[in-house]
């Protein structure tokens, strides 16, 4: 039975790989190869350390090199002696991720910012944000410790949102626990003009009077009268563009010629005095 002594690791950590092989057959003075994905990473010479004719074991050891002080994260498929393990390199520290949403409650149409905080605060990487467990959009790089991400897309309704951390070489990817935000309906502004009086409805000039007649501003109207009450004849102004309804003048007494009296006006009795 041959086995891997190494236990799993952390990143950067120098590792020193040990394989155990027993056998039939003695196997002291052997050169035992070890491989990473097919790959050989090394060599060592085995060590009889257990004499039995029937089981002898050696153990072959293969010191830090340079390739097994640079295992990258995650897990490595090592063959010793046609043999088969794995060995898991993990991160130094495991990253914490918390997710905040503003505003907590959005309308539809309205922008939310979701914001992802990583620590430590020496971490790089990228953080994915997720809808429903679907992916949001790209990974966002990390900028100090926050990630951010906008978007006014969202429907109607809650949604369950989550940041995910990818992790980078001393850090191991985390996820957030899950952030609910409801989606409001848009709201609507309605002017209530049923209930405001005729007048109001009106249009009206600059100065908030209401505009009962309008006429072309070159175009002269006898007997009308502008704004100010004054009777317009001859020139159009071009700076009056309404008007008021004419108001009737009472009509006045024609003149009397020059150097006589006006009769009195008769009564209803002179005159019927008269008749008879």
């Amino acid at each position: 039975m041959n086995e891997l002594l190494t236990q799993d690791t952390s990143y950067g950590t120098p590792v020193t790989l040990t394989a155990a092989i027993s056998g039939n057959n003695y196997c002291g003075g052997t050169l035992v190869y070890f491989l990473d994905g097919g790959f050989e990473i090394g060599f060592a010479t085995a060590v009889q350390t257990s004499y039995l004719p029937e089981t002898p074991v050696c153990t072959a050891t293969l010191a830090p090199n340079a390739y097994t002080s640079a295992f990258t994260l995650g897990a490595h498929d090592l063959q010793v002696d046609g043999y088969s393990f794995v060995l898991v390199v993990n991160p130094l520290t495991t990253a914490m991720t918390s997710l905040q949403a503003t505003p907590p409650s959005p309308t539809f149409g309205q922008t939310l910012t979701l914001s992802a905080t990583v620590s430590p605060s020496t971490a790089t990487g990228n953080v994915t944000f997720y809808g429903h467990n679907f992916a949001m959009g790209n990974p966002v790089a990390l900028n100090g410790e926050i990630a951010s991400f906008s978007t006014s897309t969202l429907y109607t309704g809650t949604h369950l949102l989550t940041a995910t951390y990818g992790g980078d070489t001393n850090d191991a990817s985390s996820t957030s626990s899950t952030v609910s935000v409801y989606v409001g309906a848009a709201t609507t502004t309605t002017a209530d003009v049923g209930s405001q009086p005729l007048h109001a409805r009106q249009h009206r000039d600059s100065h908030g009077h209401r505009n009962t007649r309008r006429c072309h501003r070159d175009r002269l109207i006898p007997g009308r009268r502008d704004l100010a009450g004054n009777r317009l004849s001859g020139q159009w102004s071009r700076d009056l563009r309404y008007l008021h309804p004419i108001r009737r003048q009472p009509r006045r007494a024609p003149a009397a010629p020059s150097g006589r009296r006006s009769a009195a006006p008769v009564t209803g009795q002179d005159s019927r005095a008269r008749s008879l």
